[in-house]
C-alpha cells in the first residue's frame, strides 16, 4: 500500500512526541519542539489518510506495521 510508510511514521512520531512532552514538562523545559513534532505526525497521518482515500481503520494500521516490518526483515 502506498500509505504504509507515512502511516507508520506518523504513529512513531506521535508516540515519541507524547513522551517528549511529558519529559519536558517534568524537567520544566519548553515542550514546543515536541509539540511541533506532534503537528508533523498529524500531517503525516492526514497525508496517509488522503492517499488511502479515507479507508484507514485500526486493522489497516496494524497491517501497515506488519508490512513494514516484513520488508525490513
Amino acid at each position: 500500500m502506498p500509505y504504509d510508510v507515512p502511516l507508520v511514521l506518523s504513529f512513531v512520531a506521535f508516540f515519541f512526541s507524547v513522551l517528549g512532552i511529558m519529559s519536558a514538562l517534568m524537567e520544566k523545559h519548553s515542550p514546543i519542539r515536541h509539540a511541533l513534532t506532534m503537528l508533523v505526525a498529524g500531517g503525516l497521518f492526514y497525508y496517509a489518510w488522503s492517499l488511502s482515500e479515507g479507508q484507514i481503520d485500526m486493522q489497516a494500521v496494524s497491517e501497515a506495521f506488519m508490512r513494514i516490518i516484513s520488508k525490513i526483515s
